[in-house]
């Protein structure tokens, strides 16, 4: 059971790394190949969740696993949402310019730090929040 409700987290993410919206500011942010590299992950473990769950669905080291996977569903979810609103937000003070204090003002919505300095890959101090998709260990059989 945990297995599906997980492997709707991952099609939930997979379709969020689909959007527009996060495409174009993973290109903007040139963070477009590590976005690429978590929705392959992502579609690899949700692969493996489909096969656990026939395989062996009352193993305690699959329960452990599946928590562990939930929480880096969890993690990559909240980075995705905040490039969509990093999106939004530059779609605003394009449209309705950006030099006004009030407009900046009504682009800040919480979540939404400057994303260029948090997830770039060599200072952003979130890539730890996603670096770790690839220490989830999806080989063995569970």
């Amino acid at each position: 059971m945990a297995e599906s409700l997980l492997f709707g987290f991952a099609e939930s993410l997979l379709r969020k790394l689909a959007t527009a919206a996060v495409q174009e500011a993973s290109l903007g942010l040139g963070v477009d190949r590590q976005l690429q590299q978590m929705k392959a992950t992502t579609a690899l473990i949700k692969a493996v969740l489909l096969d656990a769950e026939q395989k062996n669905p009352h193993s305690s080291a699959l329960s452990e696993w599946l928590v562990q996977v939930k929480h880096m569903f969890s993690e990559a979810e909240d980075i995705v949402d905040d490039f969509e609103c990093e999106a939004l937000r530059k779609h605003v003070v394009n449209t309705y310019g950006g030099s006004s204090r009030k407009v900046r003002r009504s682009c800040e919505m919480g979540g939404c730090p400057a994303l260029s300095k948090r997830f770039h890959p060599i200072i952003g101090y979130d890539w730890h929040r996603i670096s770790h998709v690839k220490k989830v260990y999806i080989g063995r059989s569970l």
